[in-house]
């Protein structure tokens, strides 16, 4: 298999992925930036052959630019990629970071959902919130922005199940006696 034939399928869905998400869409303004397609490059580099697990991605903008960011779980890592731009401006500043999933401290979920709601389990579990934490400061809020994608709240659920084999693959050092 070639390096085309693994990248090139990888840097499109990752495009799909982000257009799923509302805040990205007024973004290109019918053009493509040359700091986005930079930023799907350094994610495919940073993903590599792994299989993406989740997928979110969140934009806001305000008096001094627009501001994204991407976050994606795979089996070993997460890949997180910020991107600042001028608006309207193709160049953007680009930092794509690659942290150990292994390194997870704790998480935190809740949904709207109640179990004695009469449709509790009809669309369980509901829309999700996580908050994961890593050492050194990172917190991931999960997820980023709603996307449009129909699977998007179902890939979550399962990156709860996953973010529990997470901790408990975690090893503590012991003290030696």
């Amino acid at each position: 298999m070639t390096v085309d034939e693994v990248n090139r399928p990888l840097a499109e869905q990752l495009n799909r992925r982000v257009n799923a998400h509302n805040g990205w869409n007024g973004v290109t303004h019918g053009r493509t930036p040359i700091w986005y397609g930079r930023m799907l490059a350094s994610l495919v580099l940073a993903i590599g052959s792994d299989q993406v697990e989740y997928f979110t991605a969140g934009s806001k903008s305000d008096e001094a630019g627009w501001h994204g960011e991407v976050v994606v779980f795979t089996k070993s890592a997460i890949v997180v990629a910020r991107a600042d731009s001028q608006l309207g401006t193709d160049d953007g500043e680009i930092t794509t970071t690659v942290y150990s999933r292994g390194d997870i401290l704790r998480f935190e979920v809740s949904t709207p959902e109640s179990v004695f709601s009469s449709h509790a389990f009809s669309e369980w579990p509901g829309a999700l919130d996580v908050a994961v934490f890593y050492p050194d400061g990172l917190t991931l809020r999960l997820p980023l922005e709603r996307s449009s994608r129909d699977d998007h709240e179902s890939e979550l659920y399962a990156l709860v199940s996953s973010l529990r084999a997470d901790l408990s693959a975690r090893t503590t050092p012991r003290a030696m006696a």
